[in-house]
């Protein structure tokens, strides 16, 4: 199956094959069905390459970006939905690495859908907003404590 794959892909050199095998087995895929499994998975992340590429009008994507890509629609769980929402809020920025900036951010407060984006949703309550994720309690570093017993500092008139 891995070297139809790569003949597919034009690359019949045994060092090409060799590679290929290693990368499937990191990636845990040692029979039949889990190529098959794998294949489907391979298909799915060049159709959501070329949607982004068609976005945004390139030609190529680094294998950074095609990372940043599979990223959104397998671990986020985005669809190109939520890709096409994220283009519009960037307005002239529009690359992978600001979309992938945008994205990350609504992962992180739990939006999941356009609705919720756009402001209409649950996860956009006074209560959830700003919210420090990576601690339960804030930390003890308050600068506003005790600002009005503080001596205030004036510039100096040189």
């Amino acid at each position: 199956l891995c070297l139809s794959y790569l003949a597919g892909k034009e690359k019949r050199t045994i060092g090409a094959l060799s590679h290929e095998v290693k990368a499937w087995q990191a990636e845990g895929v040692f029979t039949g069905e889990e190529a098959d499994c794998y294949l489907q998975k391979l298909a799915e992340r060049e159709q959501h390459e070329g949607f982004v590429c068609s976005l945004l009008g390139q030609e190529s994507l680094t294998l950074g970006e095609k990372k940043a890509i599979a990223r959104w629609y397998e671990n986020y769980g985005y669809g190109d939905s939520m890709v096409q929402e994220a283009l519009l809020q960037a307005g002239a920025k529009k690359d992978v690495w600001y979309l992938n900036g945008i994205l990350k951010s609504w992962q992180a407060k739990g939006l999941r859908t356009i609705h919720e984006v756009r402001g209409g949703g649950a996860a956009q309550s006074p209560e959830s907003r700003n919210i420090l994720v990576s601690r339960d309690t804030p930390g003890g570093n308050d600068f506003l404590q005790d600002a009005a017993q503080r001596p205030r500092r004036l510039k100096r008139k040189d």
